[in-house]
């Protein structure tokens, strides 16, 4: 029998929500109506893959808690903090918004620029390389929406 009274609970707690947040992303792209057949199977592809890994990372979290020595640990020794969270919900949002309206290009850019400096422990030391680091991320991803895999966007300007 597994003793949870040693165990880090929100590690238990976030894999959980993850399993979920992960199973309704692949059962969205099953049910949901804003897939069209214009746009091809391969826009659901994705999304499948992203919540598929989810899972993944959500059960590896949970045997390493369960199953693992390390101990229960304190909440203040953790690096992410709840504002992470809402920060990075907001961001999210902020960025989808730039993505449909001005493309996906700008909205990705801005996204990783924002998010990588934000988490950096010393972002003004660090600005020339994580903007070197966004730029390339943006690049590759465009090569392999548009090249790799042909998605239809939902915007074509500045992509």
């Amino acid at each position: 029998m597994i003793d949870l009274r040693n165990r880090n609970k929100n590690d238990i707690y976030c894999s959980l929500v993850m399993t979920l947040i992960g199973a309704v992303g692949i059962i969205n792209t099953f049910m949901s109506t804003g897939w069209s057949k214009a746009t091809g199977e391969a826009t659901k592809m994705f999304p499948r893959l992203i919540s598929a890994l989810l899972i993944v990372v959500a059960v590896f979290l949970l045997a390493r808690t369960l199953f693992g020595k390390n101990q229960a640990q304190q909440s203040e020794n953790s690096p992410v903090r709840l504002w992470h969270i809402i920060v990075f919900l907001a961001i999210g949002f902020i960025s989808f918004e730039i993505v449909v309206r001005v493309g996906p290009a700008v909205g990705i850019l801005i996204c990783l620029l924002v998010l990588i400096n934000l988490f950096d422990a010393e972002p003004k030391k660090h600005i020339v390389a994580n903007s070197i680091y966004a730029i390339i991320a943006t690049a590759v991803l465009i090569v392999i929406f548009t090249k790799v895999l042909p998605i239809v966007t939902i915007s074509k300007i500045l992509f």
